[in-house]
């Protein structure tokens, strides 16, 4: 059975493990300002935008799945502090 204490710990792992999801953003942000340049020197840009919008949303998404990794730990770790709770 697992302990408590290691769920607690994997928590702060999974954390800071899932925390590098933001650090993706700087990667996009390069990426969209190059395309960004690129439709401007040929006048594409309003039409630049809207694909752009498409990534930044996608990144949102692909962060906030990430994020939500850790509800598995925090999960486990509410099922074994009722657990804990219960048997007194």
């Amino acid at each position: 059975m697992i302990e408590l204490e290691d769920l607690e710990s994997a928590l702060r792992e999974s954390r800071l493990i899932t925390k590098e999801a933001k650090y993706l953003e700087y990667s996009v942000n390069e990426i969209q300002g190059r395309l960004s340049s690129l439709a401007k020197d040929v006048e594409l840009s309003e039409e630049m935008e809207y694909y752009l919008n498409g990534v930044s949303e996608a990144l949102w998404e692909l962060q906030s799945a990430f994020f939500r990794c850790d509800e598995l730990f925090e999960e486990a770790i509410s099922e074994e502090e009722l657990k804990s709770y219960v048997d007194q």
